[in-house]
């Protein structure tokens, strides 16, 4: 694991330590914004004979987040890191819901490694 060390007199170290609890303090209710290049999202299909001739090219593709709305402009988030691509909706000659869905990859590293350069910036 990673440290973050914080030099400076006393006063900036307690400046710097409540900056890094503010920071811990947003991130543990509102998240990061998804979406972003650093992100790897897998594209599922339901691997079965009804898979559209749309997702099934897809199956298993790795996409970057800023990949997504350009890719897939009607998806949907459905859940923490987790997208329905919605194409039929952008397709209108294809039927039913689509059952294929993208998967975030290695979430908790991404996080980890966002929020580890946020606080290291406040160390400085």
């Amino acid at each position: 694991m990673s440290e973050i060390l914080f030099v400076g007199t006393l006063e900036q170290i307690r400046e710097r330590l409540l900056q890094a609890q503010d920071i811990l303090q947003l991130r543990a209710t509102e998240g990061y914004p998804l979406l972003q290049p650093d992100e790897e999202w897998v594209y599922d299909t339901a691997k079965d004979e009804r898979v559209c001739p749309v997702c099934s090219p897809h199956d298993r593709r790795v996409f970057r987040g800023d990949e997504i709305p350009g890719a897939f402009p009607s998806f949907e988030m459905i859940g923490v890191g987790e997208i329905a691509p919605r194409v039929h909706l952008d397709n209108p000659w294809l039927q039913g819901e689509c059952r294929c869905g993208l998967s975030l990859l290695d979430a908790k590293e991404i996080i980890t490694e966002r929020l580890f350069q946020e606080l290291e910036e406040v160390s400085r």
